[in-house]
C-alpha cells in the first residue's frame, strides 16, 4: 500500500462509492423481501443489531452503510492504482466470507447459514442454507463489481 497516491479527497471518493454500492445492495434486499424471495425476513445488518440487543431502525440502515463505505475505502488501500472491476469483483468475497464465518454464527444463522434457527423469533428465521449463500453471494458479488468499477472512473491517482 503506498498511502501517498492517493489524495485525502479520494479518501472520500472511495467512501461515496461504497456507500453507493450499499444503496444496490439495499434496494435489492428491499426487492427481494417485499417479493418473499430473500433468505431472511430482515436484512442480515438489521438482523445482527437487533441479536446485540439494539433497535434496528435506524441503526441496521447506518451499519449497512458504514460498512459498505469501509470496504470501498480498504479496496482503494489495497489495490491502489492497480483497481479494476475485476479486483474488486473478487474483493467482494472477502466481506462475503467475513459474513458467513463471523456475523452469521453471531446472528444465530450459524457459518453460511446452516445453523437450525427454528427457535429464534421469526423476524430472525432464515430460509435454505443453498437461497442464503446464493443470495448473499450476489449481493456482494453486485457490490464488488460497484467498488471496482465506481473508483476506477472516480478515484484519481498521484502520478
Amino acid at each position: 500500500m503506498d498511502f501517498k497516491d492517493i489524495t485525502f479527497k479520494n479518501y472520500g471518493k472511495a467512501l461515496v462509492v461504497g456507500l453507493i454500492g450499499s444503496l444496490i445492495m439495499f434496494i435489492l434486499m428491499q426487492l427481494a423481501l417485499s417479493s418473499g424471495v430473500a433468505p431472511f425476513n430482515v436484512p442480515p445488518s438489521a438482523a445482527m443489531v437487533k441479536t446485540l440487543g439494539f433497535s434496528a431502525k435506524p441503526l441496521a440502515l447506518i451499519v449497512h452503510f458504514l460498512f459498505g463505505a469501509f470496504w470501498s475505502l480498504i479496496f482503494v488501500l489495497i489495490f491502489n492504482k492497480t483497481i479494476s472491476t475485476t479486483k474488486g469483483l473478487i474483493f467482494s468475497f472477502i466481506p462475503w466470507l467475513i459474513m458467513m464465518l463471523i456475523f452469521s454464527p453471531i446472528i444465530g444463522w450459524g457459518v453460511f447459514g446452516t445453523a437450525d434457527t427454528s427457535n429464534l423469533p421469526e423476524a430472525l428465521q432464515l430460509g435454505t442454507p443453498v437461497k442464503y449463500i446464493i443470495a448473499t453471494l450476489v449481493l456482494h458479488l453486485i457490490f464488488g463489481v460497484t467498488i471496482g468499477y465506481g473508483n476506477t472512473k472516480w478515484v484519481n491517482f498521484v502520478e
